[in-house]
């Protein structure tokens, strides 16, 4: 992450548009050191958490228990009740789980100074707590319909294989098998 944080430039920025315009006075008075290079970092492994939740996610198909791969579809642009993955009404608690996760890193990774300016604690990591703290997930009995229960693709096999990142992983495996599609045949 080290060598990430540091190979980001302006110039990078504007090449991938990221940026606008460099003749800019915002671009050219751009303070780029370490804590916006780590802000950025940070805003990224928010929206790929995020994204998981709309784009790895299998909801339970009306009626149906849910202890068969069959008995789950994945939430793809356009599933068979041609609605959106982005679509908050689809599996609703997908959008919730993902605003709790995004409060948790929030909580873990952020902190106002006195002066009200945001600075990073310690931590830039996404880590297995952020994701299933205090969120309800897929509990049964804790959601508004059973038919909003839902599952992220391989949540615990990818988590499991950054453990040695991650020391919260073992606090919270259960919990992370809990809510994953780990079966072969949904990809």
């Amino acid at each position: 992450m080290k060598k990430d944080i540091n190979a980001i430039s302006k110039d990078k920025l504007l090449k991938i548009g990221l940026h606008g315009d460099k003749n800019s006075s915002e671009y050219k008075n751009l303070n780029f050191n370490i804590r916006m290079k780590r802000l950025l970092m940070f805003g990224m492994e928010l929206h790929i958490i995020t994204d998981t939740f709309a784009h790895r996610a299998y909801g339970l198909k009306p009626y149906l228990q849910g202890n068969d791969p069959n008995h789950w579809v994945k939430v793809t642009t356009n599933d068979e009740e041609g609605t959106s993955a982005d679509d908050v009404n689809l599996y609703p608690s997908r959008y919730k789980c993902a605003g709790k996760v995004v409060k948790n890193v929030m909580n873990q990774c952020l902190k106002f100074d006195s002066s009200n300016m945001v600075q990073m604690k310690n931590t830039g990591l996404i880590l297995s707590k952020q994701i299933v703290y205090n969120n309800t997930f897929v509990t049964p009995g804790t959601l508004p319909s059973q038919n909003d229960l839902f599952l992220l693709y391989r949540l615990a096999s990818y988590s499991e294989a950054n453990k040695k990142y991650d020391v919260t992983y073992n606090n919270y495996e259960d919990q992370l098998i809990q809510s994953s599609a780990e079966f072969d045949n949904l990809d």
